[in-house]
């Protein structure tokens, strides 16, 4: 019986420790939207803001064929956060349903062999999650190059 009852306890500590109090998902937009703008001026990076709130800059164009929503993408990208700090570099082939809802978005405004910087606010990223080495509400900085895709 005390088993139980210490289940049922750290069950509901559980439960009611997970809710984001006080989080506004708004007031975060406006956030990211500010540093990614003062980020942006720092660098000295022209980029056009999509409207889902990402930003991004073709930094080499490609061949002017653009991945579809289905379609599985190669890509090499380097993710970083705002202040610098190095995420990670990777090659990964994948659908892209299987990516981050920034880079849903931003991967295909790009043609193949293209190569972007895509700044993804947090709300379109892990929001207010702390996901391994990446903060809750982090922008993210992707350097990225569309391999390829095959539809």
């Amino acid at each position: 019986m005390k088993r139980y009852i210490t289940l049922i306890a750290l069950l509901i500590f559980a439960v009611t420790s997970c809710g984001k109090k006080g989080f506004d998902p708004k007031k975060q937009s406006e956030i990211d939207d500010a540093d990614i703008r003062s980020y942006l001026a720092l660098y000295n990076i022209d980029a056009q803001k999509d409207d889902s709130g990402i930003y991004y800059q073709i930094t080499k164009p490609g061949n002017t064929i653009h991945p579809e929503a289905d379609a599985t993408v190669t890509v090499h990208t380097e993710i970083k956060l705002l202040d610098g700090t190095h995420i990670s570099t990777l090659d990964s082939t994948q659908p892209l349903a299987n990516f981050i809802k920034g880079l849903r978005i931003g991967i295909p405004l790009l043609d193949k062999g293209a190569e972007a910087i895509i700044l993804v606010p947090s709300g379109l990223a892990y929001g207010s999650d702390n996901v391994g080495a990446i903060p809750p509400n982090s922008v993210l900085v992707y350097n990225i190059k569309l391999v390829g895709f095959t539809e």
